[in-house]
């Protein structure tokens, strides 16, 4: 099994961001990652009158989250992919079991001979 976006968000969707093992700046990464992957660049939005809003208000938590994701740019979708799952991974290593072709044919036999 290979670590993919899909295994990342659905490991983030079931446990949050804050109960994983990434500090506060990882935190703001991962979302900004996260969304550059699924919308895209933040100024290609078409509500970017409410993000503006968004940014000038006091909702501090809003706008750290959307100056993180603004400070990617025009990362292609694919990059923030791959950085999201570099990230989610790297700090997370023992929830996701690598199991190579071997161990798998093994476990199988296994499995058949107990029948």
């Amino acid at each position: 099994m290979s670590v993919t976006f899909a295994t990342c968000e659905a490991f983030v969707a079931a446990n949050s961001l804050s109960s994983i093992s990434l500090s506060e700046a990882e935190q703001l990464q991962a979302y900004a990652l996260f969304k550059q992957a699924m919308k895209g660049p933040v100024k290609a939005q078409s509500n970017i009158s409410q993000v503006k809003h968004s940014v000038r208000s006091l909702n501090l938590v809003r706008r750290a989250r959307l100056n993180a994701w603004f400070a990617l740019g025009d990362m292609p979708s694919q990059s923030a992919k791959e950085h999201y799952v570099a990230l989610i991974w790297s700090r997370n290593k023992s929830h996701f079991v690598e199991i190579d072709s071997d161990t798998i044919d093994k476990l199988m036999k296994n499995v058949s001979s107990s029948r």
